[in-house]
């Protein structure tokens, strides 16, 4: 019985140690648009000490409120520094949506954008922001940041 036992504790402690390896991480990140065409990102992790990159490949941006552009591709790469590790990816696909733009003042503005998509293992989203000027109803952008999440 002491035998029967104790191979069933073993069995549960390996079942969960188990479920405990192949459990998500999911980090929380904010950055910057270094460069448009493709949409190259980069910035920090917020859950811990860290960075991230993407380059984010999609078809010509929709700024119509409500209009969709598709995610064609792209890949990142996530440096924790404690522990230190790097994991790198591909953007298989995804979605930017577009929001509304604010117009604060005749000499500037702001447009959401809703981001979602999918990695070779895992997912992504969050919310780009275009800042610029107004012109002719559109937000012409001259800045952009990203917040949102990772699921790795």
């Amino acid at each position: 019985m002491h035998r029967a036992l104790t191979l069933i504790a073993v069995a549960a402690v390996a079942l969960v140690l188990g479920t405990a390896a192949t459990a998500a991480t999911q980090h929380q990140l904010v950055g910057i648009e270094v460069n448009s065409s493709p949409a190259r990102f980069i910035g920090t992790l917020l859950d811990q000490a860290g960075t991230w990159n993407a380059t984010i490949q999609h078809n010509p941006l929709n700024t119509s409120t409500g209009a969709t552009t598709s995610i064609t591709g792209g890949s990142f790469s996530i440096t924790t520094f404690r522990p230190y590790a790097i994991v790198q990816g591909t953007i298989a696909a995804g979605q930017i949506t577009a929001g509304p733009v604010t117009v604060f003042n005749p000499w500037s503005c702001r447009q959401r954008f809703g981001v979602v998509g999918a990695l070779t293992s895992g997912s992504f989203g969050g919310v780009l922001t275009h800042y610029g000027f107004p012109s002719g109803g559109a937000c012409v952008p001259v800045a952009a940041t990203f917040a949102g999440s990772v699921t790795l």
